[in-house]
């Protein structure tokens, strides 16, 4: 079987020197949260990476279309179309493409002291559920400005950049449903639909008997504050 790591048709890829992520990691204003590489694979036909003693940096791979797979602490997971997840620095693991219906990924290998916190919030695979608002597009759009910045020079200034902006890209997967919101104005249109998602995600959790706090945790708001938005 072909097993490949790179080299796709139409492919973006970009890799940062050593001393432009130390440089990163050591500036106030990144140091949290800072890309090591960045690209995007269409259709990876045959593509494979298996790391047996694992990465340095920590890894969000989306799938945009098609299918993959990855392998984490001996476990299989598939990853359909509109998924995503994220792995662990220094573990060992494998991941690649469908043999069938090859996937379409964009990819960031990032470190930094968010890195553990980000990892643990977002274990498994994960939906990006093409229902109401998505926002899809626009973040496959912004993924494709940072790649775009990536491909620029290198200054200080453009490193900064990346950097903060995966702080913003990254929190569109950690709450998606805010990140839907965030398009509407304060209207009553903006209050229908945020009803509409939490009444999604109650009925999809019914068994969990959730409470007024577990709502408001997961779409990021107060108590008092999600209380007035509902009732």
């Amino acid at each position: 079987m072909i097993k490949i790591k790179h080299g796709f048709t139409g492919q973006r890829l970009v890799v940062y020197p050593f001393f432009v992520v130390e440089e990163a990691l050591n500036n106030p204003l990144t140091s949290d949260l800072v890309v090591h590489s960045m690209g995007y694979f269409p259709k990876a036909e045959n593509h494979f990476i298996s790391r047996e003693s694992g990465c340095g940096e920590y890894i969000l791979i989306y799938c945009t279309k098609g299918e993959g797979w990855f392998i984490l602490n001996g476990e299989k997971h598939i990853v359909p179309e509109n998924h995503f997840f994220v792995l662990p620095a220094e573990t060992p693991h494998q991941y690649g493409s469908s043999k069938d219906n090859p996937w379409f990924i964009y990819w960031v290998h990032f470190k930094g002291k968010k890195s553990e916190t980000i990892c643990e919030k977002l274990q498994g695979v994960l939906p990006i559920g093409i229902e109401g608002n998505s926002r899809i597009n626009d973040r496959i759009s912004y993924f494709d400005e940072l790649l775009n910045v990536m491909e620029s020079e290198i200054t200080e200034s453009t490193i900064v950049y990346i950097n903060l902006g995966f702080n913003h890209l990254i929190s569109t997967f950690l709450y998606v449903p805010i990140y839907r919101l965030a398009k509407y104005s304060n209207t009553k249109a903006e209050k229908t639909f945020f009803i509409s998602l939490a009444t999604h995600y109650m009925y999809e959790n019914i068994e969990n008997k959730l409470t007024l706090k577990d709502l408001a945790t997961y779409f990021g708001y107060s108590e008092s504050y999600f209380y007035r938005l509902f009732f």
